[in-house]
């Protein structure tokens, strides 16, 4: 069964906090920070590349949600029958079953890779974290009036962190540009660290103290839904049927320092280092 980020939103704003409920609330988050983590690539070039239809620009992987989520199906599974949980047992299994069965929990790879593979990737998600942060503040904060365009958020990051070149960045920004709401609101959240993620079950216990508190989910959605708003003027495709009616929540964000206006009305696409990773 396929894993959409839309079927996990609506699944993660259900109500209800029986056992059940939330572990299929812990299992549909996971999924969907995998899918935007782990999925994302370019639609490969060749013949392969042409979309069958007008609209589809780009192939939706979903590989690595589908293994998080029988990973953290299975686990909860196993944390059910400890705790001699029958009818949770029995519920999650149906749902196992549902994703492939224990046929596909043998041919999935250890959920020690996937969270290799997450902490990896965090270094790229920052730089797309800090894209979408420059392009929000300059909306929230327009009396600013500090340059407001995707190169100029590029620049400004490039400038920032003084690591990846800006082509680098932009090829980055093109792989995640459509999960970039997602990821986000997943960075404003204070207690999301993916760098010190060690196994699978920090990841499970965290999704599964975040889905519980409807609050924390309607905030991190909300800031998701203002994110998209904000990216859909600068970036085309954007998902925003994810958002249809998700009420938007304004993020707390800083105004630009002095330093910051500094280092955005610095940036010259001129410069011979533009293109030139400082590493």
């Amino acid at each position: 069964m396929q894993v959409r980020p839309d079927r996990a939103v609506r699944q993660i704003r259900r109500a209800g906090d029986s056992a059940y409920e939330i572990a299929a609330k812990t299992a549909s988050c996971t999924a969907l920070i995998a899918h935007a983590f782990l999925d994302q690539k370019t639609r490969p070039r060749g013949k392969q590349a042409k979309p069958r239809r007008p609209s589809a620009k780009r192939i939706i992987q979903t590989k690595s949600a589908r293994r998080a989520r029988l990973a953290v199906l299975a686990r909860l599974h196993d944390r059910a029958r400890e705790e001699d949980q029958r009818d949770l047992g029995r519920k999650l299994l149906k749902q196992i079953l549902k994703f492939g069965g224990l046929t596909a929990l043998v041919d999935t790879p250890h959920s020690g890779s996937l969270v290799q593979d997450f902490v990896l990737r965090g270094v790229d998600v920052r730089y797309v974290v800090d894209i979408v942060d420059y392009l929000v503040r300059t909306q929230i904060h327009a009396d600013q009036g500090i340059p407001s365009t995707i190169e100029d958020a590029k620049g400004f990051v490039w400038l920032s962190r003084e690591e990846y070149c800006v082509t680098k960045i932009g090829q980055v920004w093109e792989v995640y540009k459509l999960v970039a709401p997602y990821l986000y609101a997943l960075h404003l959240q204070k207690s999301f660290r993916p760098s010190e993620l060690e196994r699978i079950d920090n990841a499970l216990d965290w999704v599964a103290a975040f889905v519980k508190k409807p609050q924390r989910v309607q905030r991190f959605l909300g800031h998701a839904a203002f994110a998209m708003d904000v990216l859909k003027t600068f970036a085309r495709d954007q998902r925003e049927r994810d958002f249809d009616d998700i009420p938007r929540v304004q993020p707390s964000r800083p105004r630009f320092s002095e330093e910051e206006k500094l280092i955005s009305s610095s940036v010259d696409r001129g410069d011979p280092e533009y293109g030139l990773s400082r590493r």
